[in-house]
């Protein structure tokens, strides 16, 4: 009976998870670099007087290969938020294997 009980808790639990998993939205593997860089143009402040640009950069290992990829900084608040909705993922991936091994195991003594 306790079995039964505490193996409709852990679907319960799995049940959830997965709903929070689907409702995260867009995913962006990687993370984001805020640098700051002088441009191309030999008359712009970033020569004359030191001060540089600030570009966002998203660092991520795509077909086995790190890649640096340009993101518009008018793009900042997106892409974060979908890096930490992936992040988020990740998080959730692990516990729905937690839940999976117990009740996987679970199932194995019954």
């Amino acid at each position: 009976m306790l079995r039964r009980r505490n193996l409709r808790a852990l679907l319960k639990k799995q049940s959830l998870l997965k709903k929070e998993l689907f409702k995260l939205g867009p995913l962006l593997k990687g993370s984001l670099d805020l640098r700051a860089q002088v441009c191309g143009k030999f008359n712009c402040i970033c020569h004359l007087k030191g001060k540089k640009h600030k570009i966002l950069v998203l660092c991520v290992s795509l077909e086995k290969k790190f890649r640096q990829i340009y993101v518009p900084i008018r793009n900042y608040s997106i892409a974060r938020t979908w890096s930490k909705n992936y992040q988020r993922a990740e998080r959730i991936i692990d516990k729905l294997t937690l839940i999976n091994v117990k009740i996987l195991r679970t199932k194995e003594k019954s």
